[in-house]
C-alpha cells in the first residue's frame, strides 16, 4: 500500500504565495479601469458656483456612485468620462452615514468594476485611486493602507496614505487586482491620509436606491448588461456563506460572462470545498485557458487532478505553477507529491529539497522528504527528516504519522 504524501492544504479561500507578491502593474490597472472613472459636475447657488468631484460606475452600467457631500444641493448633475462623453445624472439615494450617493445616468456608461472580496486588509496594502483633484481630472494616486479599520459615524472606513485634494471625493479606490474597495469621502486635516468608504454591501445600497435587481427585458441581451449582471452574481458569490451558494452564483456569473477569469477560479474553489473534484478540474482548466500566467490557478488545478487520481496531469499543472512562481515553496512540494504517486522518488526528493531551500519551515515538505528518502531505501536519512519534523512540529498535522514511521523503522532494525 502506498504511503500517503501531503499536499499543501487547499483552503476555502485562495492561498497566498510564500514570496512577497510583486508590485502591481499600476499602469495596466489604470488603463483598464479608466473607463469606469468619472468626473461629476454641476452647479450650486443658482448656477453661480461650479462644482467638480469624482465618481465611478457602480454595479450596473447606468449607475454611478460618488460622495454624498459632493452632490448635496448640486443642480444640473452630469458625469464626464475620459473620452469626453457627457451623461446626465439623476440622484436616486443618499446614504448619509457612509457619505455615499447613488445616481442613475441617462444611458449605460461602462461595465462596472468587480467589487473587492470582503476581507480584512493589512497595513501597507497597496491601493490606487482615480479622481479629479482641482483642475486635473482622471488623475491617479497610488498609496497604502495605514488604518485597515476605523469607525466614522459608527460605520467602518479605511484610512490610507493617498494624495487627494478637493475634487477627489467620490473617486474610486481599487486594490492590487483592480477590484473596487470603496470611494474617497474625505481627508484628515493637514495630512495625506484619505478616508475611504467601504462598499461591502452593494445589494443593500441598491435596495435603498430603489434599483430593481433584474435588468429591463430589453437590456438582457446587451453585452454591457450581461457583463454587469455577471459582476453582480460574482459579488453575491463572494458574500454567500456556503460552498453550494457560492457555486450557484459563480456558475451564473460564468454563464453571463464566459471570459470572467475570477468567476471560473472561485467556482473551482467552491466545487473543491463541495468535494466535486471533477467539476473543479473543469472550472480551473477554463481559468488557466483564460489566464495562463496564474500560478495559483495552476496549483489548484493540480490539486484537483490529484484528488481525482490523475497524478500525471497533476504533475503538468504543478510544474507550470512552479515555472510561474519559482519562489513559491508550495509549488515544489506539490510537484514532489505528484512524482511520488508516479513512483519517481528521486525526482520527488529533489522537489522537496527545493521547497525546503525556499522555505526551511515548510512542514509538509519536511515530512514528504522523509517519505521520498524512505522509498529509496535510505532509512537513516529518512529517519533524520522525521526526527527533524518532530523536533520542529511536535503537534504538526503529520507528527503522529512521523512517530509511526520511526517506530516501524526501529522494529525493522
Amino acid at each position: 500500500m502506498k504511503t500517503p504524501v501531503v499536499l499543501t492544504a487547499l483552503l476555502m479561500l485562495p492561498f497566498t504565495a510564500t514570496a512577497a507578491p510583486p508590485e502591481p502593474d499600476w499602469n495596466a490597472i489604470y488603463e483598464r479601469l479608466l473607463p469606469v472613472a468619472l468626473v461629476i459636475e454641476g452647479t450650486r447657488d443658482g448656477g453661480r458656483v461650479n462644482v467638480q468631484g469624482s465618481g465611478c460606475v457602480f454595479e450596473r452600467p447606468d449607475l454611478v456612485i460618488t460622495a454624498a457631500h459632493q452632490v448635496d444641493g448640486v443642480e444640473g448633475l452630469k458625469a464626464r468620462n475620459h473620452a469626453g462623453e457627457v451623461f446626465q445624472l439623476e440622484p436616486l439615494a443618499t446614504i448619509e452615514r457612509q457619505d455615499v450617493a447613488i445616481l442613475r445616468a441617462d444611458r449605460p456608461v461602462a461595465t462596472p468594476p468587480v467589487l473587492a472580496v470582503p476581507a480584512p486588509l493589512e497595513d501597507d496594502t497597496p491601493l490606487l485611486t482615480i479622481g479629479a483633484p482641482g483642475d486635473e481630472p482622471f488623475t491617479r494616486s497610488q498609496g497604502v493602507v495605514t488604518e485597515p479599520l476605523r469607525l466614522l459615524r459608527d460605520y467602518p472606513v479605511i484610512q490610507a496614505r493617498l494624495n487627494v485634494a478637493p475634487g477627489s471625493s467620490g473617486g474610486p479606490v481599487f486594490d492590487r487586482e483592480g477590484s473596487l474597495l470603496g470611494i474617497v469621502t474625505g481627508r484628515l486635516n493637514d495630512t495625506n491620509e484619505a478616508i475611504i468608504a467601504v462598499l461591502d454591501d452593494a445589494d443593500a445600497m441598491l435596495e435603498i436606491a430603489g434599483v430593481p435587481h433584474a435588468p429591463p427585458a430589453e437590456a438582457i441581451e446587451s453585452p454591457e448588461w450581461r457583463a454587469a449582471e455577471g459582476s453582480r452574481a460574482f459579488n453575491r458569490g463572494i458574500r454567500a456563506l456556503t460552498p453550494e451558494a457560492k457555486a450557484r452564483e459563480y456558475l451564473r456569473s460564468t454563464e453571463l460572462n464566459p471570459e470572467f477569469f475570477e468567476a471560473w477560479f472561485n467556482l473551482g474553489v467552491a466545487y473543491d470545498n463541495m468535494k466535486e473534484r471533477g467539476k473543479a478540474v473543469a472550472a480551473y482548466e477554463r481559468g488557466v485557458a483564460l489566464r495562463p500566467d496564474s500560478a495559483v490557478c495552476w496549483q489548484c488545478l493540480g490539486r484537483s487532478r490529484m484528488a481525482i487520481g490523475d497524478p500525471g496531469a497533476a504533475l503538468e499543472a504543478f510544474e507550470q505553477a512552479a515555472e510561474l512562481a519559482p519562489l513559491d515553496a508550495r509549488s515544489y512540494n506539490d510537484t514532489g507529491v505528484a512524482l511520488m504517486q508516479l513512483n519517481r522518488f528521486g525526482e520527488a526528493q529533489e522537489r522537496f529539497e527545493q521547497a525546503l531551500r525556499l522555505d526551511a519551515n515548510h512542514a509538509s515538505a519536511r515530512y514528504n522528504l522523509g517519505l521520498a528518502l524512505e522509498a529509496q531505501g535510505r532509512r537513516a536519512d529518512a529517519e533524520q527528516q522525521f526526527r527533524t519534523y518532530l523536533q520542529r512540529y511536535p503537534w504538526g498535522p503529520d507528527a503522529e504519522a512521523a512517530r509511526v514511521r520511526l517506530g516501524a523503522m526501529k522494529q525493522a532494525e
